[in-house]
């Protein structure tokens, strides 16, 4: 009987965790016209972790070979979401600027080429739900 209930259980686990990734959808970023050279940092972000050192998920391209990239969060669970990306130029780890306080660094964010300052939450959420959501935004190189 023990044995019974056992198997009863991890069935209904297994159930619950494949329901679960059922609801869930896909990120897919497509960005254009990157730079030949440093790191590529695309992140997610949900309001809790915008602009924070935390977030969702993110990928990093070491020694980045430019041109257009696609990144994809799989699974991502239904909610409210936030994107950003940075080209790291020198792989230096840190936001350069230049003396006017224009970024030198490469970034993209949604509708980034129409953004008069810095992102902001409220200019970047959408919504995930079971669906695919795709994007495309251009890599923004503003004081080169």
């Amino acid at each position: 009987m023990a044995k019974g209930l056992k198997s009863i259980v991890a069935a209904v686990s297994v159930g619950a965790l494949l329901a679960g990734s059922a609801w869930a959808g896909d990120v897919v970023v497509h960005l254009k016209g990157g730079k030949a050279e440093g790191t590529l940092y695309v992140v997610l972000y949900d309001e809790a972790t915008y602009n924070t050192d935390d977030n969702v998920d993110s990928q990093i391209t070491e020694n980045f070979e430019g041109g257009d990239v696609t990144v994809t969060f799989k699974d991502v669970e239904p909610g409210t979401y936030a994107f950003t990306a940075w080209h790291d130029l020198d792989a230096d780890g840190d936001f350069d600027m230049n003396q006017y306080g224009m970024p030198i660094d490469g970034f993209a964010a949604r509708a980034g080429t129409s953004l008069m300052g810095p992102p902001t939450w409220t200019n970047q959420k959408f919504e995930v739900s079971e669906d695919t959501v795709e994007m495309t935004e251009p890599l923004i190189y503003m004081a080169q």
